[in-house]
């Protein structure tokens, strides 16, 4: 199973994950492959930028502000972060620690998260309609 699909003509990406912290994960790795088309090669090369945690009301909630969180940083920092630790994780709390490296230009610039959806069929799908 693929970890997340993106479709750069509907300007969406699709996230998949057997826990909570597979599926956030995947949705920060995902995120740096929209911003960065090729940013798996530099995994090796990420060093830690720093913590990230999130608080939401729900896991809906708190995809929403953890990605928002990543565009803003990404943007602010030009650095793409595709390798991501989850520190701690619930319906309600998210703690990430976040490796990144900085990049000349992006390819696509996220400005934000417009539509979040989720399915749970014994594994976490989410769908996040971005705007860029």
């Amino acid at each position: 199973m693929s970890r997340f699909r993106i479709d750069v003509k509907n300007k969406s990406l699709k996230v998949f994950g057997n826990s909570l912290e597979d599926f956030f994960v995947n949705a920060g790795v995902g995120l740096s492959r929209v911003f960065y088309d090729n940013s798996e090669k530099f995994v090796k090369r990420a060093r830690g930028w720093g913590k990230v945690k999130i608080e939401g009301d729900n896991v809906k909630s708190l995809l929403k502000k953890y990605l928002e969180k990543l565009i803003k940083i990404s943007k602010k920092e030009k650095k793409v972060f595709p390798r991501i630790k989850v520190l701690r994780v619930s319906p309600k709390i998210l703690e990430v620690q976040i490796f990144g490296v900085e990049v000349d230009e992006f390819g696509r610039v996220v400005e934000r998260v417009k539509k979040i959806e989720l399915n749970k069929n014994g594994k976490i799908e989410g769908g996040v309609s971005l705007d860029y």
